[in-house]
């Protein structure tokens, strides 16, 4: 592989992230191999059907299938070798969830605000990190911002030895959702996403956006015009006639 190829993937890696809504396994799979050569990471999308009406692999599988294998470390992540793994978790009860996906290879987890309270936010996302797991914080266009602020906020237990005896902020990576009807790909935009994302960043300049839902050619300069760092993108990916050119268009946007 030549120098420029390897160029061309830390800039995706940086920028732009595929994202999966597997029906099954075997869409998982299918879908994986189309980018394992392109990229360095993908978001798997999971959907319970209760925090989000739609329901996703590995809730459309039984309670011996596929997934359980992985969890069990019987069977490997597909692809596992080739990239790492940010798991959306769209789901009821993240803390159940947040085992099960490290056990299966996650590297970075997506929690949503509204499907989790504060202590058991805090707990979790201490648990995650000694895990040695990046944990971002899933904003919907809905959210609160009075909710958000105090999740940010949120400082360690200086006694936690993983922090080394320092305060630090819990969260310094936020997911931004471009969409209202979340757990769906191939929805409508949501331009309140751009308001969310410009007030994020006046109130923490630091911190790291990601958008998902919504992203395609037309929106991302729009979402890179309002502070976006990253662009999730799925169904404008997969439904293009050539997915690594719609990926180069996109990261493009970044002026990179």
């Amino acid at each position: 592989m030549n120098r420029e190829y390897h160029q061309q993937r830390s800039v995706l890696a940086t920028h732009v992230t595929p994202a999966i809504l597997p029906v099954d396994y075997k869409d998982l799979t299918t879908r994986l191999g189309k980018i394992a050569s392109i990229v360095d990471w993908v978001q798997i999308d999971v959907v319970d059907g209760e925090y989000a009406p739609n329901k996703t692999w590995p809730f459309t599988e039984d309670t011996n299938g596929m997934f359980t294998s992985i969890v069990k470390q019987d069977e490997p992540m597909p692809h596992w070798e080739e990239m790492s793994f940010e798991i959306d978790l769209m789901v009821k009860n993240p803390a159940f969830e947040v085992d099960r996906w490290i056990a299966a290879g996650a590297m970075r987890l997506v929690v949503h605000i509204d499907s989790i309270e504060f202590d058991a936010f805090l707990e979790l996302a201490r648990t995650i990190e000694m895990k040695g797991v990046e944990m971002v914080l899933g904003f919907a266009t809905t959210s609160s911002f009075e909710k958000l602020k105090k999740y940010i906020d949120a400082i360690e237990d200086v006694n936690n030895p993983i922090n080394h005896g320092k305060n630090r902020k819990v969260i310094n990576w936020i997911q931004c959702m471009g969409i209202e009807k979340i757990g769906f790909q191939a929805q409508p935009f949501d331009v309140r996403v751009l308001e969310n994302i410009k007030k994020i960043k006046e109130m923490y300049p630091s911190i790291l956006i990601s958008v998902d839902g919504g992203v395609n050619l037309n929106t991302a300069p729009q979402l890179v015009e309002a502070g976006a760092d990253r662009l999730v993108v799925g169904s404008a990916l997969f439904t293009s006639d050539s997915i690594s050119d719609t990926l180069v268009k996109i990261s493009n946007t970044f002026n990179v």
